[in-house]
Protein backbone atom coordinates (compact mmCIF):
# COMPACT_ATOMS: atom_id res chain seq x y z
CA UNK A 1 0.00 0.00 0.00
CA UNK A 2 2.96 2.20 -0.61
CA UNK A 3 1.98 6.37 -0.22
CA UNK A 4 -1.48 4.98 -0.45
CA UNK A 5 -4.20 6.65 2.41
CA UNK A 6 -6.23 3.19 1.72
CA UNK A 7 -6.84 0.33 -0.43
CA UNK A 8 -10.12 -2.04 -0.85
CA UNK A 9 -9.09 -5.05 -1.76
CA UNK A 10 -12.00 -7.37 -2.72
CA UNK A 11 -12.23 -11.25 -3.85
CA UNK A 12 -15.07 -13.59 -5.59
CA UNK A 13 -14.37 -17.01 -4.68
CA UNK A 14 -16.47 -20.67 -4.30
CA UNK A 15 -15.73 -21.43 -0.53
CA UNK A 16 -16.35 -18.77 2.05
CA UNK A 17 -13.11 -17.25 3.28
CA UNK A 18 -11.77 -15.50 6.35
CA UNK A 19 -8.82 -13.08 4.71
CA UNK A 20 -8.20 -12.46 1.15
CA UNK A 21 -6.46 -15.22 -0.62
CA UNK A 22 -3.48 -15.47 -3.45
CA UNK A 23 -4.41 -15.74 -6.63
CA UNK A 24 -3.09 -19.43 -6.39
CA UNK A 25 -6.19 -20.39 -4.13
CA UNK A 26 -8.04 -22.74 -6.43
CA UNK A 27 -11.66 -21.13 -4.90
CA UNK A 28 -10.34 -17.74 -6.13
CA UNK A 29 -12.19 -16.92 -9.19
CA UNK A 30 -12.05 -12.98 -9.58
CA UNK A 31 -10.35 -10.42 -7.19
CA UNK A 32 -8.62 -6.53 -7.25
CA UNK A 33 -8.02 -3.81 -5.31
CA UNK A 34 -8.34 0.02 -5.41
CA UNK A 35 -5.81 2.19 -3.62
CA UNK A 36 -5.62 5.88 -3.22
CA UNK A 37 -4.18 8.86 -1.41
CA UNK A 38 -7.01 11.33 -0.25
CA UNK A 39 -7.08 14.23 -2.77
CA UNK A 40 -4.52 13.33 -5.40
CA UNK A 41 -5.14 9.62 -7.10
CA UNK A 42 -6.60 6.43 -7.16
CA UNK A 43 -5.38 3.28 -8.95
CA UNK A 44 -7.13 0.15 -9.88
CA UNK A 45 -5.46 -3.32 -10.07
CA UNK A 46 -7.85 -6.29 -11.29
CA UNK A 47 -6.07 -9.85 -10.94
CA UNK A 48 -8.73 -11.75 -12.98
CA UNK A 49 -12.30 -9.64 -13.91
CA UNK A 50 -15.27 -11.55 -15.33
CA UNK A 51 -15.43 -8.90 -18.21
CA UNK A 52 -12.01 -10.45 -19.79
CA UNK A 53 -13.94 -13.95 -20.06
CA UNK A 54 -14.75 -13.75 -24.09
CA UNK A 55 -17.16 -17.56 -23.62
CA UNK A 56 -17.83 -17.36 -19.80
CA UNK A 57 -16.07 -19.43 -16.75
CA UNK A 58 -17.49 -22.65 -15.78
CA UNK A 59 -17.94 -22.90 -12.06
CA UNK A 60 -19.33 -26.13 -10.69
CA UNK A 61 -21.19 -24.67 -7.59
CA UNK A 62 -24.18 -23.53 -5.91
CA UNK A 63 -23.13 -20.84 -3.75
CA UNK A 64 -20.27 -18.27 -4.45
CA UNK A 65 -19.06 -15.75 -1.50
CA UNK A 66 -17.68 -11.66 -1.94
CA UNK A 67 -14.98 -10.85 0.17
CA UNK A 68 -13.92 -7.32 0.85
CA UNK A 69 -11.13 -6.50 2.88
CA UNK A 70 -10.76 -2.56 3.99
CA UNK A 71 -7.13 -1.36 5.49
CA UNK A 72 -8.68 1.84 6.98
CA UNK A 73 -12.02 3.51 7.76
CA UNK A 74 -12.77 6.35 5.43
CA UNK A 75 -13.63 9.54 6.28
CA UNK A 76 -16.71 9.54 3.76
CA UNK A 77 -18.27 6.44 5.32
CA UNK A 78 -18.96 2.96 4.51
CA UNK A 79 -17.79 1.18 1.27
CA UNK A 80 -19.90 -0.74 -0.92
CA UNK A 81 -18.46 -3.55 -3.11
CA UNK A 82 -20.78 -4.89 -5.76
CA UNK A 83 -21.06 -6.66 -8.48
CA UNK A 84 -22.92 -7.76 -11.16
CA UNK A 85 -23.45 -11.11 -13.13
CA UNK A 86 -24.82 -13.04 -15.64
CA UNK A 87 -25.34 -16.45 -14.50
CA UNK A 88 -26.14 -19.27 -16.64
CA UNK A 89 -27.32 -23.14 -15.71
CA UNK A 90 -25.73 -25.55 -17.87
CA UNK A 91 -26.55 -29.25 -18.38
CA UNK A 92 -23.80 -31.21 -17.47
CA UNK A 93 -22.05 -33.53 -20.75
CA UNK A 94 -19.43 -35.59 -20.60
CA UNK A 95 -17.04 -33.61 -21.88
CA UNK A 96 -18.04 -30.37 -20.05
CA UNK A 97 -17.53 -33.39 -17.20
CA UNK A 98 -14.44 -34.33 -18.09
CA UNK A 99 -12.61 -31.07 -18.64
CA UNK A 100 -14.26 -29.65 -15.31
CA UNK A 101 -12.98 -32.54 -13.25
CA UNK A 102 -9.29 -31.77 -15.46
CA UNK A 103 -9.47 -28.11 -14.46
CA UNK A 104 -9.24 -29.17 -11.16
CA UNK A 105 -6.40 -31.14 -10.85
Amino acid sequence: MKDADFAIHWQLTTQDQTTIVSASDKSLVSCGSIQGKTGAYFTEDFSVNPQTWVKGYLIAVDTMFLGVDLSTALDSGDVTVSIVMECTLENATQASSTALALSQQ
